[in-house]
C-alpha cells in the first residue's frame, strides 16, 4: 500500500510537470548509447519483427542534440546477408515527442528527412514509436523499437 501511494504520487507529479520540465527530465534520461533490442516494422497491414539479438547488432547514441545510429551484421560483412547502414543527425525533444533531422546516412536519399516519434522510458529500456515516410522512395511505415541502455557517457573517454 505504501509503495501504491509513493507512486501515486510520483505520477501526479510527473503530469503536473511544465512540457518544459517533462523535456528535461527526459533529456538527461535518454543520453547515452542505446543498443537496439528489436524492432517491429508495420507496413499497410503486414507486420514484421526483427530480432537485433541473434544475427545483427544496433546501437543509437544520443547526445544534447544529435544522434547517431549504426547497424552491422554480426559474421563481419561476409556471407549473403552482409549489412552496415548508418545515420546522424540532429534532435529536438518536447516532452516525449522526440523530432529527428537525418543530416548523413549510407542511404544517402534518406539525408535531410524528417522523421517524429514518441519516446518513452520504462527502466532501463527505450521505446522509440513514429512513422517514416519519404513519398519519393515509397516508404510509408510505423516503427516501433526496444532499445536497452548500456552507457551514460557519450564522450570518447570510454576508449
Amino acid at each position: 500500500m505504501r509503495y501504491a501511494i509513493k507512486y501515486l504520487l510520483l505520477c501526479f507529479l510527473f503530469f503536473n510537470c511544465s512540457p518544459e520540465q517533462k523535456s528535461e527530465a527526459l533529456s538527461s534520461k535518454i543520453e547515452g548509447t542505446w543498443k537496439l533490442i528489436s524492432a517491429k516494422t508495420i507496413v499497410g497491414k503486414d507486420t514484421t519483427v526483427k530480432d537485433f539479438t541473434k544475427d545483427i547488432d544496433g546501437i543509437k547514441i544520443i547526445g544534447k542534440s544529435h544522434f547517431s545510429f549504426f547497424q552491422h551484421d554480426k559474421l563481419k560483412g561476409e556471407g549473403d546477408n552482409a549489412k552496415f547502414s548508418a545515420g546522424a543527425g540532429i534532435y529536438k525533444l518536447d516532452g516525449n515527442k522526440y523530432t529527428e533531422h537525418l543530416e548523413y546516412c549510407t542511404g544517402r536519399k534518406w539525408e535531410d528527412n524528417t522523421f517524429e516519434f514518441t519516446l518513452e522510458i520504462q527502466n532501463d529500456s527505450l521505446y522509440q514509436i513514429g512513422r517514416e515516410k519519404i513519398p519519393e522512395l515509397n516508404v510509408d511505415r510505423i516503427i516501433i523499437e526496444k532499445y536497452v541502455l548500456i552507457s551514460t557517457e557519450t564522450t570518447q573517454n570510454q576508449i
